[in-house]
C-alpha cells in the first residue's frame, strides 16, 4: 500500500505544530518566561545599526551608539568586510540583566551568566547595559563580531551550525579583547601546568574545554604567527570544508603540525611563568573542592564575622547552583538553600557578580536574587533555614554585592539602572534608602570598615578615570567613601591595574584586595597608614571567580582570616588562610606592568604589531563626536518573516490507486522584539480534502500572554482486504477520514517562573468522511464510492489549569524538584461531561541517583461509557497514563476465556476514569563526567528500576481495591521491572523496558518500548 496514504504516526503537520508552535499552545509542564514589565521601546539609526532601547532608563544609549560605530570600523578592518548599504543590524538594549532575562527574542531561558547574545535568524544583538562599563564595552564588541560572522556566512552561503564553538566564540573574544587578557592567560597556564592541551578533536568538546578561552588563545596564536588578517579567511574556509582541512588550505600547514607548534609554543612560553610561584594546592588550606566531596565550581565565599561559617555558591550536579553554608574549619555542609527551585518567590540567584554577606550576629546571610522582574536582597536565616525577608531597593532595579553594616542596621549594596551604578544604603529598621554615590562612573563591591564609618568599593571614576568623550574605559580602582560626609578618596597602589574584592582588615588599618598588577590575579594588602603594599599570595594560576570582577575574596571581620577561590585544573576551589599565617612579602616598588608576559597571549612578539592591537589602542578611529545627536523615534512593531520551518515532500505510487504527493512547510513571522508571533503550518497529504494547516498568533508583550489559533487537521486511517466478486479478485481499501476543525483563544498568566494559570476557550468540530476505493485486479478497473458517515460532532471546550514546575531536567527525565498540574475541562455540545485531571510528581536527588514518585488521575465525570472522548486507557504505550507491562498490543487470545463475552484482564484497563501511581529509582548510566556513572556523552542513558500501579473504572462499575493475580473484577493492576531510556541526539527519548505484570499470570514478563520522555 502507499505509505503516504496509510501512515498513522506523527504527520509533518503534527510535528510542526508540537515542536515549532511556541510553548503557549502546547506546554503541559515547563517553566515560565515571565514578562514582568511592559517595555516601551524607542529607536534611532546610526550608519550601520538600528538601536532599540526604552528611553527613560538608559542615559548612556547615545554613547552606546557611538561605541557600536567604533566597533564596526574596528571589526570591518580586521575582517575586510562591510555590511551592505542600508542593511542596518538591530541592536537591542535592556536597562539591566533582570530586564534582559524577560526578552522574547529568544524563546528559552537566559542563564544568569549570559551578558549578551547574537541571534542569527534576523542578525539581532541583544544585551543589557552592565553596571561595569568595561564589561558593556567588551560584550558589545564580542556580539558585533558575531554579527559580522552571520553576515559573512549568509553572503558566502556557509552553515554556521557546522562551525565549532571554539572558532565562533574564540574569534569574537580575540577580535574584541586582543592579546592582553588575564583570564585567558590564566586558563592557558593551568592547561600547561596540568598537561591538558587539546588537539582539534578535543577542543570541540565544550564540557571539557572552555570554547571562549581555548578558542581565544588558539586564534591569538594564529594571528601572531600568520597575521590577524588570515583569521577571517580561515573562518570562511572552515565553514566550507571544516576547521581541520581549512588549516592546510589557508596556512599551508597540516593541522597536526599546527597543533604541535601551538602546544610547543605554549609550553615554552608558560612554563617559565610557573617558576618561583606557589602551586594552587599549596596556598593556605584547601577547604572546598571536588576532591573533598564538594562541587567542581565553588564560588563567592563569604566568612561570618566570627570566622566560624562560610556561605558560598556551588554548582549542582548535574545542573544549577546551590547556595550553601558550611563550617569554615572543616568544610562540612551545615545547610543548603537548594537554589531557588522550592521557593515560589525567587526566580534565580545572582552568582556571577555577587556574594552573600553576614549579619554581625552570625545568624543571617543577605544575598541577591532575581524576583518579579527585578533584583531583591533576600535575607536567609541560617539557623531557622528560611527566607525571612525580601527587599527591593528604591531606584535600583539591578543589585550586586550586599554588605551588612557592623551594627546590623544597614545593608550597603551596588545598585544600577541603565548602566549607571551607585552605592545605596538600605536601613533595615526604617525601610529607607539612601543613595551614597551619585555619578556616571561604575560603583561596585562595597565593604564596610569595622567601625562602620567608611565603605571601600571599586570604581572607574576619580582622577584619570573613564573618559566618556573618548569612550576610553579605564580599569577599576579602589574608592574610600566617608558614610557621613560622602567624601571620596581613590587608591591605586600599583598605578594602572585592575583592582577588585577590597576588604578592610579586622583592625581597619589595611585593605586586602585582588589585583592583576603583574598579569596574575593575586591577593595583596595595602597599609592605609604607611601606604606600603604586601603580597599575600603568589599562585601560579590565579585568585579569581568566573570573571575578573566576580567575588573571590572574603575577610572575617573579627579574626582577620581570609578565604578565597583559586582556579586550578579547570575548577574553582575555596581555600582558607589564617590571619597569623599569611607569609606576606613587602613589595618595595609597587608598579603595575601592563605588558607583563603573564597577561599577554603568545606569541609575545606580536603584542603591538598587528591589526587588533592597533585598533584597540586607537580610541578615536571610527568614534563619532561626543555631541552627536540622534533622531529618536517610537519603535514600530511590524511582523517580518523570521523563519521558514523545513518540511518535507514525498511521492508515492500504488498500483491501481495512482500517484500521490505529500508535503508540509511552516512559516514564522514575528516582530523585532519577539513579542508578537504569527505561525502558519500547512500540509498536503495527496488530495485536496487532505490539506491541513494551522494558523496561530501569540502576544507575549506583557505578563498576561494570550493568543489564538484556527486549524484544520485531517486524520486518515485505512484498512484493506481482497474479496472475490463475480469471478474477479477485488482489492478494497476502506478510508476513514476524520477532519478536525479547531478555533481557540488561549491565555497564560505566570505567577512566577515556576507557577502559572492557563485558560482556554475553544470550539472543535469533527467531520467524518468515509469512502471505499476498489481496484479490480483482473480488468484494472478502479471505482470510488462514499460510505455512510457517522454524525459530525461539535464541542465547546473551555478549560482552566494550574501548573507548577520547579524540576531540574536530566538527560532523559527530571532528576530534582517537583511538578504538578490540575485541570478542569467541560465538554459542551454533542456530548456533555467534565474532564478533570490531577498530576503530581516529585523527584529526590541523592547524588548520583534520583528517586521519583508520581500520582495521576484523569476522570470524565457525568459521562457515559459510550460517549466519544470519554474513555480513558491505561494500556496504550506512549501515553502519560500507561502501566508498563499491560500494552494492548501485547495481549494474547489465551489470556481471555473463550466462553465469556468480555475479557476482564483487558476490560479493567478501560474506563471513564483512571488513576496511576509510579515509583522509579533512576541511575544515570552514561552521560558526562559531571553526571553519569560512565562518560559517554554521545548517547546519554538512564537505567531505572520501576513499579507501576493503575486502575480504570466507570461510575456504574466502581473499582474493587484488592490485590489478586486472577480476578473477574475491576481490580488494580501492578507491574515492576527495569527500564532504560536513551537520549537520541537530543531530539527523541526512547524507553526500552522489561516489566512483570502481576495481573497477567498467563503472560509473565514482557519487553516493550515507547518514545516518550521520562515522567
Amino acid at each position: 500500500m502507499n505509505p503516504l496514504a496509510t501512515f498513522k504516526g506523527v504527520t509533518i503537520l503534527t510535528f510542526l505544530i508540537v515542536f515549532f508552535t511556541p510553548d503557549l499552545f502546547g506546554q503541559y509542564f515547563g517553566r515560565n518566561k515571565v514578562q514582568y514589565e511592559k517595555f516601551d521601546f524607542k529607536e534611532f539609526n546610526t550608519d550601520h545599526f538600528r538601536i532599540l532601547f526604552y528611553e527613560d532608563k538608559q542615559p548612556f544609549i547615545p554613547d552606546i551608539g557611538r561605541m557600536a560605530e567604533r566597533w564596526y570600523q574596528r571589526i570591518s578592518e580586521v575582517t575586510n568586510h562591510e555590511f551592505a548599504e542600508e542593511d542596518r543590524k538591530p541592536l537591542i538594549f535592556y536597562a539591566d540583566d533582570a530586564d534582559f532575562r524577560q526578552t522574547n527574542i529568544v524563546p528559552g531561558f537566559i542563564p544568569g551568566g549570559v551578558r549578551g547574545l547574537a541571534e542569527p535568524l534576523r542578525e539581532r544583538v541583544v544585551m543589557p547595559i552592565q553596571p561595569n562599563h568595561n564589561i558593556t564595552h567588551h560584550v558589545l564588541g564580542h556580539e558585533l563580531v558575531h554579527s559580522f560572522q552571520f553576515d559573512i556566512a549568509r553572503r558566502m552561503e556557509l552553515n554556521m551550525n557546522e562551525l565549532p564553538l571554539w572558532l565562533v566564540e574564540g574569534m569574537a573574544e580575540y577580535f574584541s579583547l586582543g592579546r592582553r587578557h588575564t583570564q585567558t592567560s590564566m586558563w592557558m597556564r593551568d592547561a600547561v601546568l596540568n598537561d591538558n592541551m587539546p588537539d582539534f578533536q578535543d577542543i570541540a568538546i565544550q564540557q571539557r574545554y572552555n570554547p571562549y578561552r581555548y578558542g581565544h588563545a588558539f586564534l591569538a596564536f594564529i594571528g601572531g604567527i600568520f597575521g590577524d588578517e588570515t583569521i577571517t579567511p580561515y573562518f570562511v574556509k572552515a565553514g566550507a570544508v571544516g576547521p581541520i582541512a581549512a588549516v592546510d588550505s589557508v596556512f599551508n600547514v597540516s593541522s597536526g603540525r599546527m597543533i604541535e607548534d601551538w602546544h610547543a609554543h605554549m609550553r615554552e612560553y608558560y612554563e617559565p611563568q610557573l617558576e618561583n610561584r606557589t602551586h594552587p594546592d599549596e596556598v593556605g588550606e584547601k577547604l572546598l573542592a571536588q576532591e573533598l566531596g564538594h562541587g567542581r565550581v565553588n564560588l563567592a565565599p563569604s566568612l561570618s564575622p566570627d570566622g566560624n561559617y562560610v556561605s558560598y555558591l556551588r554548582d549542582r550536579i548535574p545542573f544549577g547552583i546551590d547556595f550553601i553554608v558550611a563550617d569554615a574549619e572543616t568544610g562540612d555542609e551545615i545547610t543548603n538553600l537548594g537554589g531557588v527551585d522550592e521557593d515560589p518567590h525567587l526566580d534565580d540567584i545572582r552568582f556571577l557578580t555577587s556574594a552573600g554577606s553576614w549579619d554581625p550576629e552570625n545568624r543571617r546571610v543577605a544575598f541577591i536574587t532575581f524576583a518579579r522582574g527585578n533584583n531583591e536582597i533576600s535575607i536567609w536565616n541560617v539557623r531557622d533555614d528560611r527566607i525571612e525577608r525580601n527587599i527591593r531597593v528604591r531606584g535600583a532595579p539591578a543589585l550586586e554585592n550586599p554588605a551588612w553594616s557592623p551594627d546590623g542596621n544597614t545593608i550597603a549594596v551596588s545598585g544600577s539602572i541603565g548602566g549607571r551604578s551607585n552605592i545605596y544604603l538600605y536601613n533595615l529598621e526604617t525601610d529607607e534608602t539612601t543613595q551614597l554615590t551619585d555619578d556616571i562612573y561604575s560603583s561596585m563591591e562595597p565593604q564596610w570598615s569595622s567601625d562602620g564609618e567608611t565603605i571601600v568599593y571599586v570604581t572607574d571614576g576619580g582622577p584619570d578615570g573613564t573618559d566618556f568623550d573618548k569612550l576610553d574605559i579605564r580599569p577599576n580602582r579602589m574608592g574610600l567613601i566617608d558614610v557621613q560626609t560622602g567624601e571620596i578618596s581613590y587608591l591605586t597602589p600599583f598605578g594602572e591595574a585592575t583592582y577588585s574584592n577590597p576588604h578592610f582588615s579586622a583592625d581597619d588599618t589595611s585593605l586586602f584586595f585582588i589585583s592583576d598588577q603583574d598579569g596574575i590575579p593575586n591577593i595583596y594588602r595595602y597599609n592605609l597608614e604607611t601606604e606600603q603594599v604586601y603580597r599575600i599570595t603568589n599562585v601560579m594560576t590565579g585568585i579569581t571567580g568566573i570573571t575578573e570582577q566576580s567575588p573571590a575574596l572574603t575577610v572575617s571581620r573579627e579574626t582577620g582570616d581570609l578565604m578565597f577561590s583559586i582556579f586550578s585544573k579547570d575548577q574553582y576551589n575555596i581555600h582558607r588562610l589564617r590571619a597569623d599565617d599569611t607569609g606576606e612579602e613587602l613589595i618595595e616598588e609597587p608598579m603595575a606592568n601592563r605588558d607583563a608576559q603573564e597577561r599577554v597571549l603568545p606569541p609575545y612578539a606580536a603584542l603591538d604589531e598587528n591589526i587588533i592591537a592597533g585598533y584597540l589602542a586607537d580610541f578615536d578611529k571610527g568614534l563619532l563626536p561626543s555631541d552627536t545627536e540622534f533622531d529618536i523615534e517610537d519603535h514600530q512593531r511590524r511582523l517580518g518573516l523570521t523563519q521558514i520551518i523545513p518540511g518535507h515532500i514525498g511521492v508515492g505510487v500504488t498500483p491501481g490507486f495512482g500517484a500521490q504527493v505529500a508535503g508540509g512547510i511552516g512559516f514564522l513571522w514575528s516582530d523585532l522584539l519577539g513579542d508578537n508571533n504569527l505561525i502558519l503550518v500547512v500540509e498536503s497529504r495527496g488530495r485536496i480534502r487532505d490539506i491541513g494547516g494551522q494558523l496561530s498568533y501569540i502576544n507575549r508583550r506583557s505578563r498576561l500572554n494570550y493568543g489564538g489559533l484556527i486549524s484544520r487537521v485531517p486524520q486518515v486511517f485505512t484498512r484493506s482486504r481482497i474479496v472475490q466478486e463475480e469471478g474477479e479478485r477485488v482489492l478494497d481499501r476502506f478510508i476513514q477520514r476524520i477532519i478536525i476543525h479547531q478555533a481557540a483563544f488561549i491565555t497564560e498568566f505566570p505567577l512566577s517562573e515556576t507557577r502559572r494559570f492557563e485558560a482556554t476557550a475553544g470550539v472543535n468540530w469533527y467531520v467524518f468522511d468515509y469512502e471505499l476505493e476498489r481496484f479490480f485486479l483482473g480488468t484494472g478497473r478502479f471505482t470510488r464510492e462514499d460510505i455512510e458517515d457517522p454524525d459530525n460532532l461539535f464541542l465547546a471546550t473551555p478549560s482552566l489549569a494550574y501548573v507548577v514546575d520547579y524540576s531540574l531536567p536530566g538527560f532523559t527525565s527530571p532528576i530534582f524538584g517537583g511538578r504538578e498540574r490540575y485541570q478542569v475541562t467541560p465538554l459542551i455540545g454533542s456530548v456533555n461531561f467534565v474532564q478533570a485531571m490531577a498530576d503530581f510528581r516529585r523527584y529526590y536527588f541523592l547524588d548520583p541517583v534520583t528517586i521519583a514518585f508520581r500520582a495521576l488521575h484523569r476522570g470524565n465525570y457525568y459521562a457515559d461509557i459510550d460517549d466519544p472522548f470519554s474513555t480513558e486507557y491505561i494500556g496504550f504505550p506512549n501515553s502519560m497514563n500507561f502501566v508498563r507491562g499491560y500494552s494492548f498490543f501485547d495481549f494474547r487470545s489465551e489470556e481471555c476465556s473463550a466462553d465469556q463475552d468480555n475479557c476482564p484482564v483487558i476490560d479493567r484497563l478501560v474506563g471513564t476514569h483512571s488513576a496511576l501511581a509510579s515509583a522509579e529509582l533512576r541511575i544515570p548510566l552514561f552521560g558526562t563526567p559531571q553526571f553519569g556513572l560512565f562518560t559517554f556523552r554521545y548517547l546519554p542513558t538512564e537505567l531505572s528500576l520501576f513499579a507501576d500501579a493503575g486502575l480504570a473504572w466507570h461510575e456504574d462499575e466502581p473499582p474493587v481495591f484488592k490485590f489478586e493475580r486472577r480476578s473477574q473484577e475491576r481490580i488494580p493492576v501492578f507491574s515492576a521491572g527495569v527500564s532504560t531510556r536513551f537520549n537520541l541526539f537530543g531530539a527523541l527519548i526512547l524507553e526500552v523496558y522489561y516489566a512483570y505484570p502481576f495481573q497477567r499470570p498467563d503472560r509473565g514478563g514482557n519487553f516493550g518500548m515507547q518514545f516518550i520522555p521520562g515522567w
